[in-house]
């Protein structure tokens, strides 16, 4: 019983000192696009962000897309599948995370970060 509320006050300060450093600063709405093709999902629908390329991802079921966010990057579009890059999974299986790497050195021009 002791170890259960020694448990418990810890857990509550660390959601406590988690909640004190976190801000929110803005909000990014969803293309009017990916609204409606989240509206369509059978299965599953995730989405994140990919900071390092200031990039957000968006799966629909098999489908991922991608776009880049912030600096007006959108402003005025996102209503059309060609304001975002999209990938299908060729095996029809939900898209369930996302990441992206540094790549190896030579394999693209030095321009490419991510």
């Amino acid at each position: 019983s002791n170890t259960n509320s020694n448990t418990n006050a810890t857990t509550n300060t660390t959601k406590a000192e988690i909640h004190n450093t976190i801000h929110h600063e803005n909000s990014i709405p969803l293309p009017p696009y990916l609204t409606n093709i989240i509206k369509e999902t059978k299965l599953s629908s995730l989405m994140g962000i990919l900071p390092q390329g200031n990039m957000v991802w968006v799966s629909v079921d098999d489908s991922l897309y991608i776009w880049e966010y912030g600096h007006g990057s959108l402003h005025g579009h996102g209503n059309k599948k060609e304001d975002f890059v999209c990938f299908q999974v060729p095996s029809g299986q939900c898209v369930v995370s996302v990441g992206i790497v540094k790549p190896k050195p030579g394999v693209f021009k030095d321009i490419v970060e991510w």
